[in-house]
């Protein structure tokens, strides 16, 4: 039998389909405290990538668990080791680290030049850092926004 919580995921999924928001499939696990529970979650959130996005289970697993951890990285230490415990999800770019601000932004940098070469990231005041600025808010703004605040929708 599904908790409440898993129970709400699937029946957001159904009634959204493809206007599904980060938030809504990643912060439940955020707060689930229970092994069994974490199972249940992670299984329906890989069947939600499977059928939504069209690719294989293997897949989906890693993309769930890159995902769940990413997440967890706007949330205090204990819900991040929480999240590691429970679902084997780590940071994708900090892994199980608390990186300083300094760390963050030359990782998110070196992670961004490294993904897309073809991109400028000198956010500087050139005309080339303006339209720089202007791509990435753009190309955000397509992945639905940030997993927090009004503008993920």
């Amino acid at each position: 039998m599904s908790t409440p919580r898993i129970e709400k995921l699937k029946q957001v999924i159904k009634e959204k389909r493809a206007k599904v928001t980060y938030r809504d499939t990643l912060r439940p696990a955020m707060e689930i405290t229970d092994e069994q529970e974490a199972k249940e979650y992670l299984d329906c959130y890989v069947t939600y990538l499977v059928t939504q996005f069209g690719i294989t289970v293997k897949r989906a697993e890693e993309d769930a668990r890159s995902n769940i951890g990413y997440y967890a990285g706007y949330y205090n230490s204990e819900t991040r080791q929480r999240v590691k415990r429970l679902f084997n999800a780590s940071h994708p770019i900090f892994g199980d680290k608390t990186p300083t601000p300094e760390e963050a932004f030359a990782a998110g940098k070196k992670f961004a030049e490294d993904r897309y070469p073809q991109d400028p990231f000198e956010f500087s005041e050139t005309p080339e850092g303006e339209e720089a600025k202007y791509k990435w808010a753009k190309r955000y703004d397509e992945l639905n926004g940030a997993p927090e605040g009004d503008w993920d929708r």
